[in-house]
């Protein structure tokens, strides 16, 4: 059995799979789970519960081989702190001795969150995508080989997708075709989502004076992820309507009411233009040249003519703008996305180890 996590700033999902049957194609969890960050003192209280349930729902369980959790921010010792979650404090010789209590003598490993999406993109291009796994908004993604059939041939080393994700905070890696360093692929995961925001459009310098203080150099996170479509809307709420700001609503209610609130349907078409500002550079920073794939609830709940219309008029207006008017760009749909890159993590750890190429590895307890 391989289990994966996928720990958000809002929530953790949680994925069993069968060793046998992944490594057979099958990538449908034995069981999947979903809790709540919120009012959660710690980590350990979700792997306690699906662990639980992992024992409640499975008869003649088979032993964990490997356990891969996926967090945001860097991952550079035993213990970390996920940035969105900064109180939480985890330790990988503390997964270790829980998994014992319950059996399971197993490697485990701590990677960045979007690192995952890079095994879970390769999982899902080596197998191509069903239809109606991807919204394309830009581009012509070329066609995919039905599912279960790999296409290790059709691989050119070198091409470069990128991944991006607003969801809690804003993340984007790099996968790099047919390049491998000790069995594992190459992967870029970075802290790009903290380039410090470059305002392309009156609409975004507006919203970016209006903070009142240019001197903490906000990042594109600051608008690009689920609090900061948050700080939009309170935007226009108070410079246009001076209206007071409203604290606790999240991003998925302001998309919900975008037909009958001007401001809410101001503050996605400002997300929208950012983030196609956003995909523009980081192509042109990762010279990538085969597609971008955008992941996370924020984008997959926004009507899809609003991001491909911002994307047709801002993406490619910079340099290279005529291989980014090409360049394919997808919204990815599949909920278990990220838990299927753990899995697949997961079995390259148990073929070759742990990733040692890195100059800091992702850190695996044996």
């Amino acid at each position: 059995m391989l289990i994966a996590c996928d720990l958000g700033g809002t929530k953790s999902q949680w994925a069993a799979f069968d060793l046998d049957s992944f490594e057979n194609g099958e990538d449908t969890p034995m069981l999947f789970q979903r809790y709540e960050v919120a009012n959660t003192p710690n980590f350990y209280d979700h792997l306690y519960e699906f662990l639980d349930h992992v024992e409640d729902k499975t008869e003649n369980i088979k032993p964990c081989r490997h356990l891969t959790l996926a967090i945001s921010g860097r991952v550079d010792h035993d213990r970390v702190s996920p940035t969105n979650i900064p109180h939480w404090d985890i330790e990988l010789h503390r997964i270790k001795e829980i998994l014992e209590k319950y059996g399971h003598n197993t490697s485990t490993s701590i990677i960045n969150d979007f690192e995952v999406l890079g095994y879970s993109l390769l999982y899902y291009q080596d197998r191509g995508f069903n239809p109606d796994d991807l919204t394309v908004i830009n581009g012509v993604l070329p066609s995919e080989p039905k599912r279960g059939r790999r296409r290790r041939e059709a691989v050119t080393s070198g091409d470069r997708s990128l991944i991006c994700g607003p969801g809690t905070g804003l993340g984007i890696s790099c996968v790099i075709d047919g390049m491998e360093r000790n069995g594992f692929p190459y992967i870029i995961s970075s802290e790009g989502g903290h380039f410090t925001i470059s305002p392309e459009t009156k609409g975004m310098l507006d919203f970016l004076s209006a903070s009142g203080d240019m001197t903490h150099t906000p990042s594109f996170e600051y608008l690009l992820s689920g609090p900061g479509l948050v700080n939009a809307y309170n935007y226009f709420r108070t410079t246009r309507n001076f209206l007071t700001e409203v604290g606790r609503i999240k991003a998925k209610s302001i998309i919900e009411n975008m037909t009958s609130d001007i401001d809410a349907r101001d503050a996605v078409e400002l997300f929208s233009t950012a983030l196609a500002v956003f995909c523009g550079n980081m192509a042109n920073t990762f010279n990538c040249n085969k597609a971008i794939y955008l992941w996370g609830s924020v984008v997959q709940n926004i009507p899809t003519r609003y991001i491909e219309t911002r994307f047709a008029n801002h993406f490619s207006h910079r340099k290279h703008g005529e291989k980014l008017r090409a360049l394919p760009v997808a919204i990815i749909k599949p909920a278990k996305f990220p838990l299927v890159g753990g899995a697949l993590y997961g079995q390259y750890v148990l073929q070759y180890g742990s990733a040692r190429y890195y100059r800091r590895a992702p850190r695996v307890c044996p």
